[in-house]
């Protein structure tokens, strides 16, 4: 939310539930698959590569309320909030779509010797929606979509890479103010691989000096 006119704001948060952290770990695992609770694999003909995390954002605690400073109010009609990741056992980086949306194999960078990212866009309709985020913008009129926050390598990547496959569409531009977020990886290549897709997307990468101007 940003203190300059606007149409609307939205802020996303994820919700992750304390039994997908114990089925798949603290942090680092890969979770290949769309997983029932008994850990079966829904769709053997899907591959969706999942990492997991150190608990944060955790439903009930400290880590899971919004920021002060992002002066959102539950009073302010144009002020949305928009829960993701709430399924247990399927992920959701973005906003838009949840992770289904990465059907595919993780390939490796044969310079540097990493996993490449992958831009999780769904290859056929219907497209596996995580929140209502579209509805909001096309209702909202919205022409320009801005996404800042953490992590600028993962939850805003996918974000603004689906906002802007859904704008070339739906008629809006898909904007990441890049000094007012931040990666999580400490990998350069990947750091740099991830802006890279979302400019190749058709996101355009500004900062807070072009958009506050």
């Amino acid at each position: 939310n940003l203190n300059y006119p606007k149409l609307s704001s939205h802020t996303s948060t994820r919700i992750c539930g304390a039994e997908h952290i114990e089925k798949y770990g603290n942090a680092g695992a890969i979770c290949n698959g769309f997983p029932t609770p008994s850990g079966e694999v829904f769709s053997p003909d899907v591959t969706v590569p999942q990492e997991t995390y150190p608990p944060h954002a955790v439903q009930g605690t400290w880590g899971q309320k919004i920021a002060e400073g992002l002066k959102f109010s539950y009073d302010d009609p144009k002020d949305h909030l928009i829960l993701k990741g709430q399924n247990a056992h399927i992920d959701s980086y973005s906003a838009v779509f949840n992770n289904l949306a990465c059907d595919g194999a993780v390939t490796t960078d044969a310079s540097s010797g990493e996993p490449n990212s992958l831009t999780c866009i769904p290859k056929e309709r219907p497209f596996p929606h995580e929140t209502n985020l579209p509805d909001l913008l096309r209702v909202s009129g919205v022409k320009d979509v801005y996404f800042v926050g953490l992590c600028l390598d993962y939850c805003v990547k996918y974000s603004s890479i689906h906002t802007a496959f859904l704008g070339a569409e739906a008629g809006w531009n898909t904007y990441v103010i890049e000094d007012a977020s931040r990666p999580c990886s400490p990998s350069t290549f990947h750091q740099s691989q991830s802006k890279q897709q979302m400019m190749d997307s058709g996101v355009k990468l500004v900062s807070m000096e072009m958009v506050t101007a």
